[in-house]
């Protein structure tokens, strides 16, 4: 008696799990590479949000030649099939003297690292950023972006960008 009880108990369990999992929609390796004009986009993160707003964001990082693989559960597992929206984003990181690390740094880069970084110079170069950024202000906003793609079977994406967007 006590053994049906663990079994069931076990078994609801389960369905559960895969009921709030999304059940067997598994991912799809996707890789691909990323150009502007073009050329390779290094260091930039790439990003598919589903295109109804529901499912399971997968995301991105290029190399030196603009290449990338897909991540959404675990590291390089791809994208769940569908349709998306793609958003490309650089994050430039600014160089820091002594590799950012304040304790690895003297005094006079301690104050230089900690001037650079207080709130009102990191606001000031958030929107140098922006307006600086390589890659158009279109491809980096989800609600703006022309960029969209459906998961192919072979998982391979090409994603080229113009600096100048055609309207």
């Amino acid at each position: 008696m006590r053994r049906r009880t663990v079994f069931r108990w076990m078994v609801g369990t389960a369905l559960l799990t895969a009921a709030a999992c999304g059940g067997s929609a598994k991912p799809v390796k996707v890789s691909g590479r990323i150009s502007l004009d073009g050329k390779p986009l290094p260091g930039a993160t790439v990003v598919f949000t589903p295109a109804d707003g529901n499912g399971n964001i997968a995301s991105g990082r290029t190399n030196s030649d603009g290449e990338f693989r897909l991540t959404t559960f675990s590291t390089d597992d791809g994208a769940v099939p569908g349709d998306y929206k793609i958003t490309v984003k650089i994050d430039e990181v600014p160089n820091m003297p002594g590799g950012g690390n304040p304790m690895q740094m003297n005094e006079a880069q301690k104050r230089e690292f900690f001037m650079r970084n207080s709130p009102k110079q990191r606001e000031a170069e958030e929107k140098k950023k922006k307006a600086d950024s390589v890659v158009p202000a279109a491809y980096r906003d989800i609600t703006k972006t022309p960029l969209k793609q459906r998961v192919p079977a072979d998982g391979k994406v090409e994603i080229d960008l113009e600096s100048k967007l055609k309207k």
